[in-house]
Parts: structure tokens; C-alpha cells; sequence
């Protein structure tokens, strides 16, 4: 789940439900077994809509080689279907529609959840804290040197966008990041009870979600799941419910 800032401009509610029914009718017609998790969850359950502010919308699956042989049907609805790879990440699909702006950061994640004798985990990226203290170094340093656009930007990468850097820059700024990630980045789980997926109506589209929904979204955001909390992936809350495991 990721989340807009005050510069990003505001996804419209149609392009959400759009793409929200254009992929699950991709997955509903072929039987793939899924659910909504992560903020579409909170935002279905806590608001019965999407959240403000995020960008994606966050769907849990079990077997994504299922859903690459789908990568047609989602063509055909102009939706572009890509496998992202991620250290010590669960496999994800990417999905965007190409109808949008080619600017608009807006579109589906699907997170393979593995089904284990020990539960149902799903394992992702824990940043250390030291890394997080770099990054903001770094970050001050690029704003002072390059002079963006924003005077506070959230990435070396946004920075590069609107200060006009050669593209070779951020070829090797990119292959940085993705050193700092093997190497530095450690893997953090969550594993929850058994679960299957249930048939609800949202939007007036056919969705699935865990048939323990307030169970998987307090494994997630904690007890306080039900308190909005904009800058939840930096909270101490989201720290608590991660559990580290060495690789």
C-alpha cells in the first residue's frame, strides 16, 4: 500500500472502481481464488470505500502463475499485467490500465500469499533503521545540491524527475537501490490462521474478501486498525505486528 503526498494529484473515484471491476471480473470469470487485503481491505471494511490516500489497490492471492496466464484477458480490457520482483519480497503482479495518464502512480498489486502447514503467510521487505537514517542524509544532501522542483521530496528518484538529471544517473541510482535491497533489507512475515475467501458486493462489482476480515486487518494495522492513520508505514504500530525472521 502506498501513499499519496500533498503534491500527488487526486485519483478519481470512477478510475478506481474502473479498474478495481475490470480486474476482478478477469478473476472472478476464471475461478482464481482471491481477496481484498491490506488498505482495500481497511478501506472496505472501515469506510466501505477506498482510501484517501492511497495509490493502489491491494489484492491476495495464492497462486499467481495462475493469473500470468491471464495476461489476454486483462489486455483485451486494456489493463498491462507485469511480475514484479522484489528481495525477500512474496511474489506480486503489477497490474495499470493503459487508459490512464502515463503519469497517474494508480494501479493493482496482487501478492501471493503462501498456504502453509504453519498458516497463511505473507512475507515482505523490513527496512533497517540505521538504512531509513541514510536515506534521509542522502536525500537532504541531493535536495541541496539539485535544487527540485518540491522543496521537500520523498525520493532521490522524484528529484531526479524534475531536476532535469541525465538518464544514466538514474540507471545507476536505480542498480544502487537495488544493491542496498539484497544486501541490507531484511524479510519480515506475517502468518495468519486459516482462512477462505468470501463473495461480497462492493461498487455494484462481485469482490472477495478473507472470510475473517477484522481477524486479518488486526494481524496487519494492529489493534487501532479501525483509527485512519495516513503515515501508518512508518508508525511504531506497524513495527510492533511485523515479525523478523533471518533469511
Amino acid at each position: 500500500m502506498k501513499e499519496l503526498t500533498i503534491r500527488d494529484d487526486p485519483i478519481l473515484k470512477h478510475q478506481r472502481i474502473n479498474l478495481l471491476q475490470k480486474v476482478c471480473s478477469v478473476l472472478n470469470e476464471n475461478d482464481i481464488n482471491y481477496f481484498l487485503t491490506c488498505g482495500t481491505l481497511l478501506g472496505y471494511i472501515r469506510e466501505n470505500d477506498f482510501i484517501e490516500w492511497d495509490t493502489d489497490i491491494d489484492i491476495g492471492l495464492f497462486d499467481i502463475s495462475e493469473v500470468l496466464k491471464l495476461k489476454n484477458h486483462f489486455w483485451k480490457l486494456g489493463l498491462s499485467c507485469n511480475q514484479k520482483n522484489s528481495y525477500h519480497f512474496s511474489p506480486k503482479l503489477h497490474i495499470i490500465d493503459k487508459e490512464l495518464d502515463v503519469d497517474s502512480e494508480f494501479h493493482v498489486d496482487l501478492y501471493e500469499f503462501e498456504n502453509t502447514n504453519d498458516g497463511i503467510i505473507f512475507k515482505f521487505s523490513v527496512k533497517p533503521a540505521y538504512v531509513e537514517i541514510i536515506r534521509k542524509v542522502v536525500l537532504e544532501v541531493v535536495r541541496v545540491v539539485f535544487k527540485p522542483k518540491y522543496p521537500r521530496p520523498n525520493s532521490v528518484f522524484e528529484i531526479m524527475d524534475t531536476s532535469g538529471i541525465p538518464i544514466t544517473w538514474k540507471q545507476w541510482s536505480s542498480r544502487l537501490q537495488e544493491w542496498i535491497k539484497k544486501n541490507f533489507y531484511k524479510q519480515g512475515i506475517h502468518i495468519f490462521e486459516p482462512f477462505t475467501s468470501v463473495k461480497v458486493l462492493w461498487f455494484g462489482t462481485l469482490v472477495k474478501i478473507p472470510s475473517s476480515p477484522i481477524d486479518h486487518l488486526r494481524l496487519l494495522y494492529g489493534d487501532e486498525w479501525d483509527i485512519p492513520q495516513p503515515n501508518y508505514k512508518r508508525s511504531k504500530e506497524r513495527q510492533r505486528n511485523v515479525r523478523r525472521v533471518k533469511l
